[in-house]
């Protein structure tokens, strides 16, 4: 936390600390959300991994006035961040851009329901999570 403090007090460039990955081993902790806040060494706050410690994270941010961003599934495919974008929309300082990549993919698994406007999704309306498999691009690219 010291680098980042050391950041923050040389320069006029919000600094956001990325805590928790998607799909990776080091979770996203409530004690590293407090151990920042702490030292005073952080601007923003993206958050990754599963939906309760996001929602935990996002909420001890919150109670101090930082505002965030969610990254759930990262280069995922629409499934993963149509789940992600509902989780999204239930946490009041979710401001910031939300960090998932589904369109980068060669294709999209889903019915092209996930929209983008300014940097943030519309949450999909409808049944379930609000998108269907496109069922052509799942044959396209099954394997075995």
């Amino acid at each position: 936390m010291d680098w980042y403090r050391c950041l923050r007090e040389n320069t006029n460039i919000p600094i956001a600390l990325h805590i928790g990955r998607p799909h990776g081993p080091r979770p996203c902790l409530a004690s590293d959300v407090i151990a920042a806040i702490k030292e005073e060494c952080i601007d923003y706050f993206n958050f990754g991994g599963s939906s309760t410690e996001v929602k935990r994270a996002a909420a001890i941010a919150e109670e101090q006035g930082i505002p965030c961003w969610i990254q759930m599934g990262g280069v995922c495919l629409g499934v993963v961040a149509a789940y992600s974008v509902h989780v999204q929309c239930t946490i009041p300082n979710a401001t910031l851009p939300c960090d998932e990549l589904p369109f980068v993919r060669v294709a999209d698994v889903t019915d092209g329901a996930l929209v983008l406007d300014k940097g943030q999704f519309i949450v999909p309306g409808g049944p379930g999570l609000g998108v269907k498999l496109d069922q052509n691009t799942v044959e396209k690219y099954r394997v075995g």
